[in-house]
């Protein structure tokens, strides 16, 4: 903390100093989690998880920051909420995706997420290429699985919900 501050400045700072900031800090943390998110819609939406490395109990463990953002409707980045989790997993973001739907959330159409393992393509496809593409992997599961081909074809249109929006979206 020392050298944080350091770099800002100050040479010293005092414990009750720390715990003042820190407390008004929680204020202003609980004030942006609780607040309502009324002003929508919030069209897009931007998901991802930060790795932190925290003390727990004497010892350093890993803590994930679930973050979510918007471009509101003056064209301003937005933080809708943050959650801190023991690991980036399902739970950690329904609970924080409900959370936000709790606090009025709506309008949303694209929810994007960072890239996890390398699964971002390098070359986009058009719309076309995507549906053609779509169709394909039907066809085999149908001739494979023929029961289990019938819930991707009835999804089709929330699987593919994304190609209307421009290409550079689709990252």
């Amino acid at each position: 903390m020392e050298k944080l501050v350091e770099t800002l400045g100050i040479s010293r700072l005092s414990k009750s100093w720390v715990s003042m900031m820190a407390k008004e800090l929680d204020e202003h943390v609980a004030s942006l989690r609780r607040r309502l998110l009324d002003a929508g819609p919030y069209t897009f939406v931007a998901a991802d998880a930060l790795v932190l490395k925290v003390r727990e109990g004497g010892r350093v463990v890993g803590a994930h920051a679930l973050l979510a953002t918007d471009v509101n409707t003056d064209g301003h980045r937005e933080i809708l909420g943050l959650q801190v989790t023991s690991g980036e997993n399902c739970a950690g973001w329904v609970a924080l995706f409900r959370d936000f739907t709790a606090r009025g959330l709506s309008g949303v159409q694209l929810v994007a997420s960072g890239a996890h393992q390398g699964l971002v393509a390098t070359t986009l496809p058009d719309a076309a290429a995507v549906q053609a593409q779509y169709d394909r992997v039907l066809d085999v599961l149908s001739g494979m699985l023929p029961a289990a081909a019938e819930h991707p074809d009835t999804a089709r249109a929330d699987v593919l919900a994304f190609t209307p929006f421009p290409k550079e979206l689709w990252r």
